[in-house]
């Protein structure tokens, strides 16, 4: 029970039974589980919704105890401050409600303060009344669900069972049956005293002085719609509970009473009509199993003559009368027993209701009732015609007091229906006096004739009609039913009131038949019916209502218009009823409705529309001749109208014909049809385009419908395609009189109407309406111009010229409307009335409702300027510059050349995007997305976020918009009002994408991501939004704002990370995972900024974000359903089921990568508690708060997206015949070397090459079917191709986030030795099998895994016990094994890249190294590993010995390496193989080659590119160097001329004080440890090859010989003797003790005395 108390309980269920009530089906069972868990809970809340309205009275003991201070809410004291007890007492004041609940409100009202942005007094008063209007609203929709039979038995029967508990709870337990329904008439009693009193206290507001005080006079106009509106909810309730029993006679004879004292005809009074009339249909009817004694008493207490003064409002009384007599006069149609047993004589009682009847009406019954069905209708709903006839047939009523709310469309629906039960019943019981009233009427009308004043006719049947027309307004399914039953009581009448018509009674028939014409079917029926009516009134004298009597009167009409012009008048045929003045008032208003209709029925149902098409007489020019003469605007205006809906979905072709015939029309005049000639002749009045046009514009209602004709024409034909090639009008549209084109109808709308005539309209609804059609003939401009074809015609090979239905692209491109309208849009006077229209107050904005013309008028010029922006650059670049170098294209300039981009008229009105802001806090999701993609394209705009260094408002550095937010705060409330609109909704899990509140939060995620992603680094307007202060170039926390205390827009966007669903309950939904990954987005952006990062990061670490997300995660199978398809669907790819594995996948590296960014932090933080904490989750446990520990997967678990396989690449599509087609341009090359196409390009550019080849006759009309359905195959496969790439991109990324997360763990997850082994080797376990098969197929994923592989080698202790002996110890060794075997085969695989073998060369050298250094006994194992090498074979050798030589990068020096440990461990295994493959491969020739180039590309080389060379160089001497300390080695490396190349390599000839020349401010000292590197290879060399080698001896002895003078220097500078002093150069002394070594070693003093002794003996003997 206490859940009906709290506080969105009751709202919930509200929106639980409006999702029910709009998805139900009768014949489902999940329905009937629906309806079975809402009738358990209104039993289970029955007394909550009994006590309906009742609340605790104000009372002195709560009063004391809240002024004490001290309080006790729900177990809780609170200590009470002045300023809550004021609020306190101030609301309990207000609400004469108890002063513990009014504390109790007081205190829930805090929360939402910065939400609504309102103080909590004013808070109090919102969800006080919230909770009643949902109380009230939920026992509404369960009621109007109850008495819907077609709602099905089961489900019926349980609600209506829960209705009968709330009724029994609300007698007591009494069991009377009617206590609820007399506690809701008593309760719209108190609501009308507590109005009144209310609206007493406003008026005396102003006198006291706080009617300047803003949310005083709010808080009062909240409580009086808010109590109206759930008056207007008691008033539903009690129609229904009537309809189900739940009232009796004592509660009519209390509203009787009630009604009989009403003094004012307001809301109030109509919320009882509904009740009233259904009371009257069950008491009086005698179909209700009603007692008739009962209805006696009652009928001749209400027609009592004597109780007539009684009643204030005699109308009310009147109608009262005539709904009764309708009722009861069904007691006396056939002989009744009750009536027979009453004695009542026939006769006497039928003439007595017949005078009671025509006395109703003298007193104005049809009046009131049609006052008010008038009145409940929408305001903006108000059709002029159709409110210019009810004003001229009301006249005994007064219409709705102005101050009245406005009605809701569930109280329209129901008092509609009700008024359809009382008139069925008129029809059916007094038909008598039906027909009657018709005789008296057609009487009236021949006495007219003869009066002077015609306004005393009374025309009750007129008004009738008039009814019944409002009572089917918007109500297909009741029109529907109308049609359905020719033999029924309704469509007997309607044929009845069509016979002998007069004016007035054509006019309301009209108005009856539109009414009945809503909906094509409905439309078609009435069609047929005009049809019929019309062939069969030709046999009749008196005159009915069909096409052809309506088309007649037309032409009459307009022939009669034309000849009053002092034209001579045309001929036309006599008809068959008296001639009648063309002038007559009522004549015009008849032609009106005839032309209403025809819009009507032939804007509906296409068959009327190609019947009016093909008439002889063409009815646009009837319709045009109508328009010529001296008519009323308003005629025009439905002929304009008429002529929209004739147009209305045509072709092309017939739109041309309508082009030319009004473009005639309006430039040169009417012309009457000549029908002796088969012509049409010219009328020659006094006639300009300028004079029509200036007519039309200065009529409001004429002005509105030749917008929407212009609109209309202008949209192009459905058949055209999404290409929009074609002009929307003929090319050589006024070319006779002007420059071809539209331009004149351009300026007309946007120049004279839009931004003229509109501003000098009063009625504010008139504007907002004739705006918005403006807005929309502009947006229709702008849409319809494709910019496309031009970038077809610069970047792809199609010849767009001949390919467009246009004549050429520049004929398109200069006279489409778009040029013009594009001007427009700079000219000053639209802008002003853009801005003024796009400007609206907020807070109207945020109560109207979403199809109110104020919304749909702001909402409309926003999306004008959105065009603007996406399209002003073509317009600028392109069309404006084709435009004007026509000379004389162009009439007058209309655009102002200041403006060169839309953002400086932005920058104009830059207060508009406050606007912009407050326009996304509203509930309009229309109005939202709008609102926010202006304000991105702004926000991101560099132009209008430029730096404002100069306004002392503003701070210094901050950009100019974003300055203006910091005004008044604007930026905080915002925001704290976006956060509201981020709060669940239970309609989105019902609804999915249509809901309402879904599409507002994807809108505002959207806008703060893209905002976020455009400026990462940039304090912009999201981060204020966000929470965040905006401080210059930085942002802040403020201490005291909702981000620092958890309330903010930044927690609502975590919150939906956090708590949004991404499974239905029946797999993960793509919509699902589109809202989550958006607020992903949103959140990652601000973690990986260097702006945000620390705040960001903090946050989220507060409120668990990690725990809660590895939690919630869902692992992938192949049984996973992605919107309702597995991956092994085959048709997987090619639907939206690839969309949703994607988001999945998206959502999954970001989590990741969260993790890793969140690890990394607290290991520079030094934070090992919660480091450890983190790695325990993400090994699969987490430890709660509480210190318990719960189980989630583990990162080892979500590695599950690896098992996700998408089968071979799709195949982009051929083309067929387009083959050669080039798409370049329309794709975009992928992170996985795929291409992803932009498929609306692709479909415009391939229907242009159709379109081409349809010209050419190289496709013939014959295969074009044919084609397009091989084209429409082959977008179908692009789209697959499209999904399968955007699946490897984020599969890739995912895999690279979840290696790097495993590296982190390893590098710095601070895990013991022996968890840590573990760790690796599962690691090695999982990637293993995906290494292997990735590396034969997707190299860049092999790359992320190889390099954990390599990550994992050198982080782990390999020489530790857990990779030691034993079991353990043998696992780990197999592990390492078989990464050596899938390197070593990842090596020599065909599809491996450079930096795939970058990572297995150095996996291969690490393990290499470890077995050869290893202290054990890994003989075997090594053996293993040289057989695996020589089974790998030539291919492998061959591989590394080119990456050794011309390896990109690094690469070059990995296999360097890898050939490194392979020598390694086959010096410890005692193999040659490693070594003679390298002879074989002439690897150690090439290597040695490269010694000779070390000087050389040293001095060549730029000083960045230095260390890589050396560390090149490096590697290989350090290599040459190994293969030289065995003999073996030795011996290949003499025989490949290693002395030969170290002479010309020059190094040991470079003076020791200069060194190598290079880039490099420490070139002397690299010079000296490249010295020291070859050195030791000569030295190696020699001391391998022994002295028994002569030859070695000998080269290393002419060696020294050659540069015994660089020898020399580095001796002397060793002992420090002469030369240049050299410091800080180590390798010095090792090079002294290599060349003492070597000296030694080959005896070379001795050697060299020898030289001289014989040098000597040579000298003498020579001399």
């Amino acid at each position: 029970m206490a859940d009906f108390e709290q506080p969105g309980f009751l709202r919930e269920l509200y929106l639980s039974l409006l999702d029910f009530s709009s998805g139900l089906d009768a014949q489902s069972d999940q329905t009937v589980q629906d309806a079975d868990n809402l009738a358990s809970i209104f039993r289970a809340g029955a007394q909550a919704f009994a006590r309906l309205l009742d609340k605790p009275p104000k009372s002195d003991e709560s009063r004391r105890q809240v002024m004490s201070g001290k309080v006790n809410i729900d177990d809780v004291e609170y200590s009470l401050n002045d300023e809550f007890k004021q609020n306190t007492i101030q609301l309990a004041d207000n609400l004469d409600l108890d002063e513990l609940k009014a504390a109790e409100l007081i205190l829930q009202a805090q929360a939402d303060t910065e939400i609504l942005d309102r103080s909590a007094l004013a808070v109090a008063h919102i969800n006080f009344h919230s909770h009643r209007k949902n109380t009230l609203g939920c026992l509404r929709l369960i009621l109007t669900l109850a008495i819907d039979d077609d709602n099905g038995d089961k489900v019926v029967s349980k609600l209506r069972r829960a209705i009968s508990a709330v009724a029994n709870a609300a007698s007591g337990g009494s069991g009377d049956r009617f206590a609820l329904g007399r506690k809701c008439l008593n309760g719209m009693s108190d609501l009308r005293r507590w109005i009144t009193a209310i609206e007493e206290k406003l008026q005396g507001a102003s006198i006291i002085g706080l009617g300047e005080v803003p949310e005083y006079v709010e808080t009062l106009e909240f409580q009086i719609t808010s109590l109206a509106m759930q008056c207007e909810d008691l008033g539903v309730v009690l129609h229904h509970l009537a309809k189900l029993g739940y009232t009796d006679v004592s509660c009519f004879e209390n509203l009787l009473a009630t009604v009989k004292a009403a003094d004012k005809y307001d809301s109030i009074l109509v919320f009882y009509i509904p009740f009233y009339m259904v009371s009257i249909s069950r008491l009086a009817s005698s179909e209700e199993q009603g007692s008739f004694a009962v209805a006696r008493s009652l009928y001749e207490k209400i027609t009592n003559s004597a109780q007539a003064d009684s009643w204030t409002l005699r109308y009310l009384r009147a109608a009262t009368i005539f709904w009764w007599l309708a009722e009861y006069s069904g007691w006396f149609i056939e002989p009744h027993e009750q009536v027979t047993a009453a004695k009542l004589d026939a006769e006497a009682e039928a003439e007595a209701q017949s005078k009671l009847f025509v006395a109703s009406l003298k007193d104005g019954a049809f009046d009131f009732i049609l006052s008010l069905c008038g009145d409940v209708r929408s305001t903006e709903s108000t059709d002029p015609l159709r409110s210019s006839l009810h004003q001229w047939l009301q006249r005994k009523a007064p219409a709705l007091l102005a101050n009245s709310v406005q009605f809701s469309d569930e109280f329209r629906l129901t008092l509609s229906e009700q008024l359809e039960t009382s008139v069925d019943a008129f029809i059916t019981n007094m038909p008598g006096n039906l027909r009657r009233l018709r005789l008296e009427h057609d009487e009236s009308s021949r006495i007219r004739l003869l009066q002077a004043d015609p306004d005393q006719q009374e025309l009750d049947l007129e008004k009738f009609l008039l009814i019944i027309s409002y009572i089917f307004e918007n109500r297909p399914d009741a029109a529907r039913a109308f049609w359905s039953y020719p033999d029924a009581n309704w469509y007997g009448f309607l044929q009845w009131s069509l016979k002998r018509l007069t004016t007035p009674r054509a006019c309301a028939v009209c108005e009856m038949l539109i009414s009945l014409s809503q909906g094509e079917g409905n439309a078609a029926a009435a069609h047929q019916f005009l049809l019929d009516e019309g062939s069969s009134s030709k046999s009749r004298r008196a005159p009915s209502l069909g096409w052809a009597p309506i088309l007649r009167e037309l032409r009459y009409a307009a022939e009669e218009t034309v000849s009053a012009t002092g034209q001579p008048q045309r001929a036309h045929d006599r008809r068959a009823r008296a001639p009648q003045s063309v002038k007559e008032p009522e004549f015009y208003q008849m032609l009106e409705s005839y032309l209403r209709l025809t819009a009507k029925v032939a804007g509906d149902c296409p068959a009327a529309q190609s019947w009016f098409i093909s008439q002889d007489v063409p009815p646009v020019e009837t319709f045009l001749l109508l328009c010529s003469g001296p008519t009323p605007s308003r005629l025009r205006a439905c002929a304009f109208e008429s002529i929209r809906a004739l147009a209305y979905q045509q072709s092309a072709a017939n739109r041309g014909r309508f082009w030319f015939v009004i473009d005639s029309w309006i430039a040169e005049g009417p012309k009457a049809p000549d029908k002796s000639k088969n012509a049409v002749t010219a009328l020659v009045p006094l006639w300009s385009a300028e004079m029509i046009l200036e007519r039309i514009a200065q009529g409001y209602e004429e002005s509105l419908s030749f917008v929407n004709l212009l609109t209309t024409l202008l949209i192009p034909a459905e058949a055209e395609g999404p290409l929009n090639d074609s002009l929307p009008f003929p090319e050589s549209l006024g070319s006779a009189y002007r420059m071809p084109g539209v331009e004149p109808y351009v300026d007309f709308v946007l120049g004279r109407v839009f931004a003229g005539w509109t501003q000098e309209l009063q009625d504010v609804q008139q504007q907002r309406f004739l705006r918005l059609r403006c807005l929309d003939f502009l947006a229709v401009c702008l849409r319809g111009f494709n910019e496309s074809l031009i970038i077809f015609a610069n970047q792809s090979t199609v010849v767009v010229d001949s390919a467009i239905k246009a004549s050429s692209l520049a004929t398109y491109t200069k006279i489409h409307p778009f040029a013009r309208a594009m001007d427009w849009l700079f000219n000053d006077n639209l802008l002003r009335v853009l801005f003024e229209t796009a400007r609206q107050d907020p807070q109207e904005v945020a109560k109207a409702q979403p199809e109110s013309l104020l919304v749909l008028s702001v909402l409309r010029s926003i999306e004008v300027m959105l065009m603007v922006l996406s399209m002003q650059a073509t317009h600028f670049d392109v069309v404006r510059p084709v435009v004007r170098s026509q000379s004389g294209a162009r009439s007058a300039q209309v655009a102002n050349n200041t403006y060169s981009s839309f953002e400086e008229v932005i920058l104009q009105n830059l207060q508009f995007t406050v606007n912009l802001g407050v326009y996304a806090t509203t509930e309009h999701p229309a109005l939202v997305a709008a609102s926010l993609a202006l304000l991105e394209r702004l926000v991101v705009s560099p132009k209008v976020t430029s730096l404002d260094v100069k306004d002392h408002r503003h701070r210094t550095g901050q950009s100019k918009m974003l300055g203006i937010f910091e005004v008044n705060d604007e930026g905080a409330r915002i925001g704290n009002s976006l956060v509201h609109q981020m709060l669940p909704d239970s309609r989105e899990a019902k609804k999915g994408p249509a809901s309402p509140a879904y599409a507002i939060k994807i809108s505002i995620l959207s806008f703060l991501q893209h905002c976020l992603e455009s400026l990462p680094a940039r304090p912009n307007l999201a981060h204020r939004l966000l929470g965040f202060t905006c401080a210059g170039d930085s942002i802040e926390v403020d201490p005291n704002g909702g981000l620092a205390h958890g309330h903010s827009l930044f927690h609502a966007v975590v919150n939906i990370v956090v708590h949004y669903p991404s499974s239905d309950g029946f797999g993960l939904q793509s919509w699902l995972y589109a809202i989550r990954k958006m607020a992903f987005e949103v959140l990652r952006v601000l973690w990986t900024s260097p702006l945000s990062a620390v705040y960001a990061m903090t946050e989220l670490r507060a409120h668990g974000f990690l725990y809660g997300q590895l939690a919630n995660q869902t692992v992938i199978t192949v049984d996973t359903m992605f919107d309702g398809r597995t991956l092994t669907d085959p048709s997987f790819l090619m639907s939206e089921a690839a969309l949703c594995c994607n988001q999945c996948l998206r959502e999954r590296s970001r989590l990741l990568g969260y993790a890793a960014a969140e690890l990394k932090l607290l290991a520079e933080e030094r934070a090992p508690t919660l480091k450890a904490q983190t790695v325990s989750a993400l090994l699969g446990r987490t430890v709660l708060d509480d210190g318990q520990t719960t189980v989630n997967p583990s990162i080892f678990e979500l590695f599950d997206f690896s098992e996700i396989e998408l089968g071979d690449e799709v195949a982009r599509p051929r083309f067929g015949l387009f083959g050669d087609l080039d798409l370049e341009f329309c794709t975009q090359r992928s992170a996985v070397g795929h291409d992803i196409s932009d498929l609306e390009s692709v479909e415009q550019l391939l229907t242009l090459r159709l379109n081409h080849a349809l010209k050419t006759v190289e496709v013939s009309i014959a295969d074009e079917k044919t084609v397009r359905s091989e084209l429409l195959r082959s977008i179908e496969q692009l789209r697959a191709r499209n999904h399968q790439t955007l699946l490897l991109i984020s599969k890739l990324a995912t895999l690279k986030a979840w290696c790097q997360l495993l590296v982190l763990i390893v590098e710095v997850g601070g895990l013991e030795a022996d968890i840590k082994a573990a760790f690796v080797l599962r690691t090695l376990q999982l990637i293993l099998p995906k290494l292997e098969h990735f590396t034969l197929h997707h190299a860049a994923e092999a790359v992320e895994l190889a390099r954990v592989a390599k990550t994992i080698l050198f982080n782990i202790d390999l020489e530790s016990a857990s990779f030691g002996r034993g079991q353990a110890g043998d696992v780990a060794a197999d592990r390492l094994y078989q990464l050596f075997l899938v390197s070593l085969r990842g090596i020599h695989s065909p599809s491996s890249n450079p930096e795939l073998r970058e990572m297995f060369y150095i996996i291969c050298h690490r393990y290499s190294v470890h077995l050869a250094e290893r202290q054990d006994g890994v003989g075997s194992l090594s053996s293993h590993l040289i057989r695996a090498i020589s089974n790998a074979g030539e291919a492998l050798m061959e591989t590394v010995c080119e990456d050794a030589h011309v390896g990109p990068g690094t690469s070059s020096i990995c296999a360097l390496l890898f050939f490194d440990g392979l020598l390694l461990l086959s010096q410890r295994d005692g193999s040659s193989y490693v070594m003679d493959s390298l002879v074989r491969m002439n690897f150690l020739s090439l290597a040695i080659e490269t010694i000779k180039r070390i000087p050389a590309d040293l001095q060549i080389t730029a000083a960045q590119d230095v260390p890589m060379l050396l560390s090149y160089y490096d590697t290989i001497l350090s290599l040459l160097l190994r293969l030289a300390q065995t003999r073996l080695g030795a011996t290949h490396l003499f025989e490949a001329g290693i002395f030969q190349c170290m002479r010309e390599s020059g190094l040991f000839s470079v003076d020791p004080d200069v060194g190598i020349e290079m880039d490099d401010p420490n070139a002397l000292s690299k010079y000296y440890r490249m010295l020291l590197a070859t050195l030791r290879i000569v030295t190696s060399v020699v001391m391998s090859c022994g002295p028994q080698n002569p030859r070695t001896i000998k080269e290393a002895r002419n060696l020294l010989l050659e540069n015994r003078a660089s020898m020399s220097t580095a001796f002397k500078r060793q002992a420090k003797i002469g030369g240049i002093r050299v410091d800080n150069v180590g390798e010095l002394g090792d090079i002294v003790k290599h060349y003492v070594l070597l000296i030694t070693a080959t005896d070379f003093l001795k050697y060299e005395e020898g030289q001289d002794a014989a040098r000597t003996s040579v000298f003498t003997q020579f001399t």
